[in-house]
């Protein structure tokens, strides 16, 4: 999602009230204006949990490799502790 930069005019009492309170202006304006539009945003969870160990993890990207990565084509989020961890069957098992 780009941002743009725009100009509003706001009533000086209440902006100055609303930055002693430490409001972000920006994100509740963005906010209100993704709920008057009615549009859906889709937030991707930056973590996930090995099927296999059942331990929590970061994502892996591109950027980080390490992490809970996508085992493909059995379907599965997998660790990188299973995925080297060959001698429970992980990877030989994962399509059982």
């Amino acid at each position: 999602m780009n941002k743009t930069h725009t100009t509003l005019s706001v009533d000086d009492d209440l902006l100055t009230e609303a930055k002693q309170k430490g409001f972000n202006i920006s994100h509740i304006l963005e906010e209100a204006l993704i709920e008057k539009v009615d549009k859906t945003l889709v937030e991707i969870p930056q973590f996930k949990q090995c099927d296999f160990c059942g331990n929590q993890d970061v994502v892996a990207t591109a950027k980080h490799l390490s992490g809970v990565t996508w085992l493909w084509p059995h379907e599965k989020w997998i660790c990188d502790r299973c995925l080297r961890n060959k001698s429970f069957g992980v990877i030989r098992g994962a399509g059982d």
